[in-house]
Protein backbone atom coordinates (compact mmCIF):
# COMPACT_ATOMS: atom_id res chain seq x y z
CA UNK A 1 0.00 0.00 0.00
CA UNK A 2 2.80 2.26 0.91
CA UNK A 3 4.46 1.70 -2.29
CA UNK A 4 1.44 2.41 -4.22
CA UNK A 5 0.89 5.99 -2.36
CA UNK A 6 4.58 7.11 -2.80
CA UNK A 7 4.05 6.01 -6.82
CA UNK A 8 0.38 8.58 -6.55
CA UNK A 9 1.98 10.78 -4.80
CA UNK A 10 5.19 10.92 -7.65
CA UNK A 11 2.55 11.20 -10.32
CA UNK A 12 0.36 13.98 -9.31
CA UNK A 13 3.25 16.18 -8.13
CA UNK A 14 4.54 15.67 -11.72
CA UNK A 15 0.77 16.38 -13.25
CA UNK A 16 0.84 19.72 -11.43
CA UNK A 17 3.58 20.35 -11.82
CA UNK A 18 3.87 20.43 -15.73
CA UNK A 19 0.20 22.50 -15.49
CA UNK A 20 2.09 25.30 -14.04
CA UNK A 21 1.63 24.97 -10.27
CA UNK A 22 4.26 25.15 -8.13
CA UNK A 23 4.49 22.15 -5.60
CA UNK A 24 7.56 21.52 -3.94
CA UNK A 25 8.36 17.61 -3.86
CA UNK A 26 10.55 16.36 -0.66
CA UNK A 27 11.80 13.05 0.21
CA UNK A 28 14.01 13.08 2.33
CA UNK A 29 17.11 10.64 3.29
CA UNK A 30 15.35 7.74 4.12
CA UNK A 31 13.21 7.17 1.50
CA UNK A 32 13.60 4.24 0.22
CA UNK A 33 15.53 4.37 -3.48
CA UNK A 34 12.93 2.18 -5.16
CA UNK A 35 10.48 5.75 -4.42
CA UNK A 36 13.11 7.62 -6.69
CA UNK A 37 13.12 5.10 -9.40
CA UNK A 38 8.79 4.90 -9.18
CA UNK A 39 9.24 8.79 -9.53
CA UNK A 40 11.39 8.48 -12.47
CA UNK A 41 9.24 5.50 -14.46
CA UNK A 42 6.20 7.85 -13.41
CA UNK A 43 7.60 11.08 -14.77
CA UNK A 44 9.10 9.14 -17.86
CA UNK A 45 5.59 7.66 -18.88
CA UNK A 46 3.85 10.67 -18.16
CA UNK A 47 6.02 12.62 -20.36
CA UNK A 48 5.57 10.37 -23.72
CA UNK A 49 2.03 10.26 -22.94
CA UNK A 50 1.68 14.13 -22.95
CA UNK A 51 4.11 14.23 -25.92
CA UNK A 52 1.77 12.17 -27.93
CA UNK A 53 -1.55 14.09 -26.89
CA UNK A 54 0.32 17.17 -27.85
CA UNK A 55 1.16 15.86 -31.24
CA UNK A 56 -2.80 14.62 -31.28
CA UNK A 57 -3.96 17.69 -30.70
CA UNK A 58 -1.99 19.84 -33.07
CA UNK A 59 -2.81 17.64 -35.48
CA UNK A 60 -6.30 18.17 -34.77
CA UNK A 61 -6.23 21.64 -34.98
CA UNK A 62 -4.36 21.17 -38.49
CA UNK A 63 -7.53 19.04 -39.54
CA UNK A 64 -10.17 21.62 -39.04
CA UNK A 65 -7.86 24.61 -40.17
CA UNK A 66 -7.75 23.07 -43.29
CA UNK A 67 -11.56 22.36 -43.06
CA UNK A 68 -12.31 25.67 -42.59
CA UNK A 69 -10.57 26.98 -45.77
CA UNK A 70 -11.79 24.64 -48.19
CA UNK A 71 -15.41 24.27 -46.47
CA UNK A 72 -15.21 20.68 -46.70
CA UNK A 73 -17.36 18.17 -44.78
CA UNK A 74 -15.58 15.26 -46.15
CA UNK A 75 -13.45 14.90 -43.34
CA UNK A 76 -14.72 15.03 -39.71
CA UNK A 77 -13.03 14.46 -36.46
CA UNK A 78 -14.27 12.59 -33.24
CA UNK A 79 -12.97 12.51 -30.23
CA UNK A 80 -12.96 8.31 -29.12
CA UNK A 81 -12.34 7.47 -25.89
CA UNK A 82 -9.91 4.59 -25.32
CA UNK A 83 -9.57 2.69 -22.79
CA UNK A 84 -5.70 1.20 -23.13
CA UNK A 85 -4.44 1.90 -19.95
CA UNK A 86 -7.53 4.07 -18.84
CA UNK A 87 -6.66 7.73 -21.05
CA UNK A 88 -8.35 9.23 -23.87
CA UNK A 89 -6.59 9.36 -27.14
CA UNK A 90 -7.63 11.82 -29.64
CA UNK A 91 -8.04 9.67 -33.15
CA UNK A 92 -8.79 10.90 -36.25
CA UNK A 93 -11.36 8.82 -38.89
CA UNK A 94 -12.32 9.80 -42.34
CA UNK A 95 -16.13 9.93 -44.35
CA UNK A 96 -16.03 8.51 -47.12
CA UNK A 97 -16.28 11.35 -49.61
CA UNK A 98 -19.22 10.64 -51.97
CA UNK A 99 -18.79 11.34 -56.30
CA UNK A 100 -21.79 9.67 -57.11
CA UNK A 101 -25.51 9.62 -56.32
CA UNK A 102 -25.58 5.70 -55.70
CA UNK A 103 -22.59 6.31 -52.99
CA UNK A 104 -24.49 9.36 -51.95
CA UNK A 105 -28.13 7.03 -51.27
CA UNK A 106 -26.67 3.83 -50.68
CA UNK A 107 -27.75 2.54 -46.91
CA UNK A 108 -26.47 -0.04 -45.19
CA UNK A 109 -29.06 -2.56 -45.74
CA UNK A 110 -28.12 -2.09 -50.03
CA UNK A 111 -31.48 -0.29 -50.34
CA UNK A 112 -31.18 3.53 -51.77
CA UNK A 113 -32.65 6.67 -49.71
CA UNK A 114 -35.43 9.15 -51.02
CA UNK A 115 -34.81 11.35 -54.07
CA UNK A 116 -33.41 14.05 -52.71
CA UNK A 117 -30.66 16.85 -52.80
CA UNK A 118 -27.03 15.33 -51.87
CA UNK A 119 -23.57 16.45 -51.40
CA UNK A 120 -21.08 14.86 -54.09
CA UNK A 121 -16.93 15.99 -53.83
CA UNK A 122 -14.68 15.48 -56.83
CA UNK A 123 -11.26 16.13 -55.31
CA UNK A 124 -9.52 16.37 -58.73
CA UNK A 125 -11.96 19.16 -60.19
CA UNK A 126 -13.16 21.39 -57.23
CA UNK A 127 -11.80 21.99 -53.54
CA UNK A 128 -15.18 21.62 -51.96
CA UNK A 129 -18.36 19.67 -52.17
CA UNK A 130 -21.14 20.48 -54.09
CA UNK A 131 -25.39 19.94 -54.39
CA UNK A 132 -26.74 17.94 -56.68
CA UNK A 133 -30.62 16.50 -56.78
CA UNK A 134 -30.18 12.59 -56.94
CA UNK A 135 -33.16 11.03 -58.34
CA UNK A 136 -33.64 6.90 -57.66
CA UNK A 137 -34.50 5.04 -60.69
CA UNK A 138 -37.69 4.36 -61.90
CA UNK A 139 -36.98 0.41 -62.62
CA UNK A 140 -34.68 0.38 -59.02
CA UNK A 141 -31.34 0.44 -61.10
CA UNK A 142 -28.65 2.86 -59.64
CA UNK A 143 -29.87 6.43 -58.74
CA UNK A 144 -29.51 9.42 -61.66
CA UNK A 145 -28.12 12.72 -61.17
CA UNK A 146 -30.13 15.55 -62.72
CA UNK A 147 -28.19 17.93 -64.66
CA UNK A 148 -31.14 19.75 -66.10
CA UNK A 149 -35.00 20.27 -64.84
CA UNK A 150 -37.87 22.45 -66.61
CA UNK A 151 -41.65 22.05 -65.21
CA UNK A 152 -42.89 25.34 -65.09
CA UNK A 153 -41.62 28.84 -66.16
CA UNK A 154 -40.87 29.87 -62.52
CA UNK A 155 -36.78 29.96 -63.85
CA UNK A 156 -35.87 32.08 -66.73
CA UNK A 157 -33.21 29.44 -69.01
CA UNK A 158 -32.97 32.30 -70.91
CA UNK A 159 -29.30 33.42 -69.28
CA UNK A 160 -25.41 34.16 -70.40
CA UNK A 161 -22.84 32.09 -70.24
CA UNK A 162 -21.63 32.45 -67.04
CA UNK A 163 -24.96 30.98 -65.43
CA UNK A 164 -24.63 27.93 -67.48
CA UNK A 165 -21.20 27.44 -66.33
CA UNK A 166 -21.85 27.49 -62.97
CA UNK A 167 -25.64 26.79 -62.77
CA UNK A 168 -29.04 28.40 -61.64
CA UNK A 169 -32.10 27.26 -60.55
CA UNK A 170 -33.68 25.36 -57.12
CA UNK A 171 -32.74 21.71 -57.33
CA UNK A 172 -35.94 20.54 -56.14
CA UNK A 173 -37.52 22.76 -59.33
CA UNK A 174 -36.45 23.71 -62.25
CA UNK A 175 -32.11 23.73 -62.54
CA UNK A 176 -29.81 23.37 -64.31
CA UNK A 177 -26.53 21.87 -62.69
CA UNK A 178 -23.71 23.95 -64.37
CA UNK A 179 -21.28 23.05 -67.18
CA UNK A 180 -18.70 22.72 -64.73
CA UNK A 181 -20.19 20.16 -62.63
CA UNK A 182 -21.56 18.20 -66.01
CA UNK A 183 -17.71 18.24 -67.40
CA UNK A 184 -16.70 17.04 -63.70
CA UNK A 185 -18.77 14.41 -63.29
CA UNK A 186 -18.64 12.87 -66.93
CA UNK A 187 -15.10 13.43 -67.23
CA UNK A 188 -14.61 11.66 -63.84
CA UNK A 189 -15.66 8.00 -65.10
CA UNK A 190 -17.73 7.14 -67.75
CA UNK A 191 -21.74 8.11 -67.53
CA UNK A 192 -24.87 7.58 -69.59
CA UNK A 193 -27.58 9.98 -70.30
CA UNK A 194 -31.55 9.83 -69.56
CA UNK A 195 -33.82 12.13 -71.14
CA UNK A 196 -37.58 12.48 -70.17
CA UNK A 197 -39.91 14.53 -71.72
CA UNK A 198 -43.84 14.80 -71.34
CA UNK A 199 -46.01 17.33 -73.47
CA UNK A 200 -48.97 19.02 -72.47
CA UNK A 201 -51.69 16.08 -73.27
CA UNK A 202 -49.56 13.83 -70.38
CA UNK A 203 -47.80 12.15 -72.68
CA UNK A 204 -44.16 10.41 -72.02
CA UNK A 205 -41.17 9.76 -74.14
CA UNK A 206 -37.88 8.95 -73.11
CA UNK A 207 -34.15 8.71 -74.66
CA UNK A 208 -31.19 7.14 -73.28
CA UNK A 209 -27.64 7.21 -74.52
CA UNK A 210 -25.09 4.42 -73.10
CA UNK A 211 -22.59 7.57 -73.17
CA UNK A 212 -22.74 11.22 -72.89
CA UNK A 213 -19.49 13.83 -72.12
CA UNK A 214 -18.82 16.95 -72.65
CA UNK A 215 -15.18 18.91 -72.89
CA UNK A 216 -13.58 21.45 -70.28
CA UNK A 217 -14.06 25.50 -70.36
CA UNK A 218 -11.18 25.79 -72.72
CA UNK A 219 -12.59 24.20 -75.49
CA UNK A 220 -16.11 25.98 -75.03
CA UNK A 221 -18.32 22.53 -73.45
CA UNK A 222 -18.52 21.28 -76.68
CA UNK A 223 -20.87 17.89 -76.46
CA UNK A 224 -17.97 15.48 -77.40
CA UNK A 225 -19.23 11.73 -76.78
CA UNK A 226 -22.67 10.84 -77.12
CA UNK A 227 -23.32 6.89 -77.79
CA UNK A 228 -25.22 4.79 -78.59
CA UNK A 229 -29.20 5.96 -78.63
CA UNK A 230 -32.60 3.72 -77.36
CA UNK A 231 -35.85 4.80 -76.54
CA UNK A 232 -39.37 6.43 -77.94
CA UNK A 233 -38.57 9.73 -78.53
CA UNK A 234 -36.76 9.64 -81.52
CA UNK A 235 -32.89 11.13 -81.56
CA UNK A 236 -32.60 14.86 -81.51
CA UNK A 237 -29.47 15.34 -79.52
CA UNK A 238 -27.15 13.20 -82.67
CA UNK A 239 -27.27 16.20 -84.46
CA UNK A 240 -25.57 18.31 -82.06
CA UNK A 241 -22.75 15.95 -81.38
CA UNK A 242 -19.17 18.19 -81.16
CA UNK A 243 -20.93 21.39 -80.91
CA UNK A 244 -19.84 23.89 -78.83
CA UNK A 245 -22.31 25.09 -75.79
CA UNK A 246 -23.41 28.32 -76.86
CA UNK A 247 -25.91 30.94 -75.32
CA UNK A 248 -28.15 33.41 -76.78
CA UNK A 249 -26.59 32.74 -80.40
CA UNK A 250 -30.42 34.42 -82.08
CA UNK A 251 -33.43 35.35 -81.87
CA UNK A 252 -34.78 32.12 -82.38
CA UNK A 253 -33.05 30.06 -80.18
CA UNK A 254 -33.12 31.03 -76.58
CA UNK A 255 -31.27 29.96 -73.64
CA UNK A 256 -28.24 27.84 -74.01
CA UNK A 257 -27.61 24.67 -75.97
CA UNK A 258 -25.31 22.36 -78.37
CA UNK A 259 -26.41 24.56 -81.12
CA UNK A 260 -26.03 24.12 -84.86
CA UNK A 261 -27.86 26.66 -86.09
CA UNK A 262 -31.24 26.32 -83.94
CA UNK A 263 -31.15 22.69 -84.64
CA UNK A 264 -33.49 19.43 -83.71
CA UNK A 265 -33.36 19.80 -79.65
CA UNK A 266 -33.34 22.69 -77.13
CA UNK A 267 -34.20 21.73 -73.58
CA UNK A 268 -33.18 25.47 -72.44
CA UNK A 269 -35.71 27.27 -74.84
CA UNK A 270 -38.50 29.34 -73.12
CA UNK A 271 -41.02 27.70 -71.12
CA UNK A 272 -44.32 28.44 -72.59
CA UNK A 273 -47.81 27.57 -71.34
CA UNK A 274 -49.95 25.50 -72.91
CA UNK A 275 -52.05 28.10 -74.59
CA UNK A 276 -48.95 29.57 -76.39
CA UNK A 277 -46.71 26.08 -76.69
CA UNK A 278 -48.02 25.10 -80.29
CA UNK A 279 -48.02 29.18 -81.80
CA UNK A 280 -44.82 29.88 -80.07
CA UNK A 281 -42.84 26.49 -80.37
CA UNK A 282 -40.01 27.27 -82.14
CA UNK A 283 -38.98 29.65 -79.15
CA UNK A 284 -39.97 26.91 -76.71
CA UNK A 285 -38.71 23.90 -75.39
CA UNK A 286 -37.95 21.64 -78.38
CA UNK A 287 -37.60 17.77 -78.95
CA UNK A 288 -38.45 17.81 -82.64
CA UNK A 289 -37.84 14.14 -83.48
CA UNK A 290 -41.13 13.50 -81.30
CA UNK A 291 -43.13 16.53 -80.68
CA UNK A 292 -43.35 19.73 -82.73
CA UNK A 293 -44.31 22.18 -79.94
CA UNK A 294 -42.80 23.32 -76.91
CA UNK A 295 -43.12 20.48 -73.96
CA UNK A 296 -44.35 20.55 -70.59
CA UNK A 297 -42.12 19.12 -68.55
CA UNK A 298 -38.29 17.41 -69.39
CA UNK A 299 -35.27 16.56 -67.84
CA UNK A 300 -31.63 15.09 -68.22
CA UNK A 301 -29.96 12.66 -66.25
CA UNK A 302 -26.49 11.07 -65.46
CA UNK A 303 -25.06 8.30 -63.99
CA UNK A 304 -21.71 6.31 -64.02
CA UNK A 305 -22.16 3.27 -66.02
CA UNK A 306 -22.11 0.12 -64.46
Amino acid sequence: MAHRFLYFYCTCAFILHSQGCDILLQVNSQTPTFCNKLCDDAVSTIKELNNKLTDLQNELLTIKKRDNETNSKCQYIKLIESHNEGYKILLRTAKKCSTSCAEAMRQPNGTYAASGVYELYLAEFFSHPFQVYCLQDPDGGEPWALIQRRQSRETDFDRDWIDYEHGFGDLNANLFLGLDKIHALTQSRHHELWIHLENFKNETRYAMYDSFAIGNADEEYPLNKLGKYNGTAGDSLKYHLDQKFTTRICTKCTGGWWFIECGWSNLNGIYLEEALAKTWYKYGVLWKTWDSYSLKHVHMAIRPRS
